[in-house]
């Protein structure tokens, strides 16, 4: 094993490593662009490169849908390295660039959206990883328990990355455990035990173990240092217990969840989710174009309806803004009639094309604008002057009017149409996609943005929106709705659980990203909310996935195409860009709510303060023998 690879010293000074004063070596001359290459030109770069690589083949074979996923377990170890090769005396700008590179790589798929996107998150999200490694450094220097800290440091930067994106804390090592990928060695039945902490348990797991990796990586040289191998044999214990405890945890999260079973643990019908393969050019194409969008979802749900029978429908689900029509708040009705129009035509074309559904639930993701107080303007898409949300509505077309019916009137103002039972609004909104962080303030930001991305300035909707409810037979089910990449924020997940929501609806339009990993990538969280609350998930998307994940994260459906003789199962490859329908009953399983729910992320400040107190105290002594003996 080469002496480069030291085992992480508390005497290390912070930046260089050494004890004493800091010598600061002379600054490059040159501008800076030619500064900042040249600081990754110096003797033992190539070293850092070597590990930089190595990270980044692990996390490209581990994450989601890489073939050999139980490598998360190891990930970290290469950062770790990082962080102390050389005595650290440059961890900080290559921490940066592992950062950079690490999410650059995940995070490939955007550019099927803008190659800016790639980079602008990889820039934004990149200097996490300096808090990360100053994070392990400070505990390392404090004396904390190194493998509890690296863990407890893991955690505590998805955290950050939650916080530092506005919420989303895509991609996480958690990811691995849900890849749902066949030969996967065991990982996905660990799922259950995110009924209890969450999917932070198995990022703390995956740092743990790396953490102990990188701990044996210098067993040889640390067997003859006296008491190396009592210290050495703890920290193994750590994570081998914490692997104990997760495997007792998942053995009995599967009993915990069996045992909210009920007498009928499926809904009598099912629930079809429409899936038209709309590419983005067609979807933002001219108004012949929108006219096939619509054409296409509503033949499709007439196949469906009259293949499996309308008595054996639950209800019918469309991914998100698959209606190329907005419908608007009342104020709005009459201020733009032809909307209106548009808006009614709607509700006749559903109960004319598909009379037999017109009595059951219609679930259409539909963008819904409305007035601003004090503002107005005859172009109803500046943003500026009335608001737009992202929309799932829950409608009843057999009371809306008639083909051969006249034109009713919009609703007075403050009301709704009849035939709007409710209407879900999203609520967490993708950073630099559907708003400008500091856009008010900085209004570059904000053109920017719009040059990125063709999508509007969303509005966020209200975060107490109550379930929908639909019947089935004697039963009410009640429905809670996360568009898009809501299913990315367990905090709004976990809000509709506890308001009484026993499915959610991922309503999405996941046409931008083509066929890239990125299906695997939102198909594992979808498992891992599944599991976490104890509820069906039921993702409807536009060019796929569609799918359903059961209360303990397994999936199941089938999916039909009307141009193939046999079904399939549905899932991330079997419906991507593929025309038709998925078809299931829900998995209403489970009356109470799973300890995670209940908890939500707060248990995890429980190591965070004891790594903190345990590096605070053992500074503190450390301090006082040094008082004492000078």
């Amino acid at each position: 094993m080469s002496d480069d690879l030291p085992m992480p010293s508390p005497d290390a000074d912070a930046d260089s490593g050494t004890s004493g004063a800091r010598k600061r070596a002379p600054r490059p001359k040159g501008n800076p662009f030619t500064r900042l290459l040249g600081a990754y030109f110096h003797e033992g770069a190539f070293g850092y490169l070597g590990f930089l690589c190595i990270g980044l083949a692990l996390d490209l074979l581990a994450l989601p849908p890489g073939p050999l996923p139980f490598l998360i377990l190891i990930a970290d170890v290469p950062f770790l390295v990082i962080l102390f090769f050389q005595d650290g005396k440059r961890w900080k700008r290559w921490a940066w660039m592992y950062g950079m590179l690490h999410f650059g790589f995940a995070l490939r798929w955007l550019g099927e959206i803008h190659p800016v996107q790639v980079v602008g998150a990889a820039m934004v999200l990149g200097p996490v990883y300096l808090l990360l490694g100053a994070a392990i450094r400070w505990a390392v220097r404090a004396r904390a328990p190194f493998v509890l800290a690296v863990g407890t440091a893991v955690v505590a930067e998805e955290f950050v990355r939650t916080f530092w994106m506005g919420g989303m804390p895509w991609p996480s090592r958690s990811l691995s455990f849900a890849s749902g990928i066949p030969f996967d060695l065991g990982l996905s039945w660990l799922l259950p035990a995110a009924s209890w902490f969450g999917a932070y348990a198995f990022s703390f797991l995956a740092g743990m173990t790396s953490a102990v990796v990188y701990t044996g990586l210098r067993l040889p040289d640390q067997l003859p240092e006296e008491g190396s191998r009592r210290r050495l044999l703890l920290a193994a214990l750590q994570p081998v217990g914490v692997l104990l405890v997760l495997l007792g945890l998942a053995a009995s999260g599967h009993a915990y969840l069996q045992s909210g079973q009920s007498e009928k643990p499926e809904t009598e019908a099912a629930l079809v989710a429409i899936q038209a393969d709309i590419p983005q050019s067609l979807k933002h194409g001219k108004e012949g174009d929108t006219k096939e969008m619509f054409d296409r979802h509503l033949s499709l749900s007439a196949t469906a309806v009259r293949t499996l029978g309308a008595k054996k429908v639950l209800a019918i689900l469309w991914p998100e803004t698959m209606v190329p029509y907005p419908f608007l708040g009342s104020a709005l009705a009459h201020r733009f009639p032809d909307f209106w129009e548009g808006q009614v035509g709607v509700l006749r074309r559903l109960k004319d094309d598909v009379p037999e559904a017109q009595h059951l639930p219609w679930l259409l993701g539909v963008i819904h604008k409305f007035e601003r107080p004090g503002q107005s303007h005859w172009n109803l898409w500046v943003d500026e002057a009335y608001g737009t949300h992202d929309s799932l509505f829950l409608l009843d077309p057999s009371k809306g009017p008639d083909m051969d019916e006249p034109m009713p009137m919009p609703p007075p103002a403050g009301e709704s149409p009849p035939w709007e039972i409710a209407r879900h609004d999203k609520t967490k909104l993708v950073p630099g996609g559907e708003y400008t962080p500091l856009g008010e303030v900085i209004p570059p930001l904000r053109w920017f943005r719009n040059f990125v991305s063709v999508i509007p300035e969303l509005d966020p909707g209200a975060e107490d929106q109550a379930p929908f409810e639909i019947q089935d037979g004697d039963r009410t089910i009640k429905m809670g709705t996360i568009i898009c990449f809501e299913i990315a924020f367990p905090a709004r997940c976990r809000a509709w659980r506890r308001s009484g929501a026993q499915v959610l609806l991922n309503a999405a339009n996941y046409g931008w990203f083509g066929e890239t990993g990125f299906r695997w990538q939102v198909a594992g969280l979808a498992r891992l909310r599944a599991a976490e609350l104890g509820v069906t998930v039921v993702m409807a998307g536009n060019t796929g996935p569609t799918a359903f994940y059961g209360p303990r994260g397994e999936t199941y459906g089938r999916f039909r195409d009307p141009a193939e003789p046999e079904d399939r199962a549905a899932g991330p490859i079997e419906t991507t860009h593929r025309r038709g329908y998925a078809y299931a009953p829900l998995r209403v399983d489970r009356e109470g709510m799973t300890l995670y729910t209940q908890w939500g992320d707060w248990p995890w400040l429980l190591p965070v303060l004891v790594v903190l107190l345990a590096g605070i105290l053992r500074r503190n002594k450390r301090s006082q023998i040094e008082g004492a003996s000078g």
